[in-house]
């Protein structure tokens, strides 16, 4: 899949109250150029994404299921990972964004 990359996310020191670290806005896919993006998963640690707002897509390379989640709910993976992400309706989306080295 060629999908465009978005910008490397630098890991965070531990966060206080499991406040994101960083946000992603994924456009609503009819207002996007690229509406799929790319996010690259540190081999050395984990990734947890939490829906702040929309309901987004996802999909990890090499596994068979797609992933939807709506606003409120997470989802982690271990390790190295190349995950597919978009929004999901008209209104676009917003995701929180946690990294942690082990």
């Amino acid at each position: 899949m060629n999908t465009p990359a978005l910008a490397p996310l630098p890991t965070a020191p531990a966060a206080r109250s499991g406040a994101p670290d960083h946000l992603l806005e994924l456009p609503p896919v009819a207002q996007a150029a690229h509406p799929v993006r790319a996010l690259d998963c540190e081999p050395d640690g984990w990734t947890e994404l939490r829906v702040l707002r929309g309901r987004v897509w996802l999909t990890r390379e090499g596994w068979p299921q797609d992933v939807f989640l709506d606003a409120g709910q997470h989802w982690r993976v271990e390790g190295a990972a190349r995950l597919h992400l978009s929004a999901e309706g008209e209104s676009g989306a917003q995701l929180g964004v946690r990294l942690r080295r082990w």
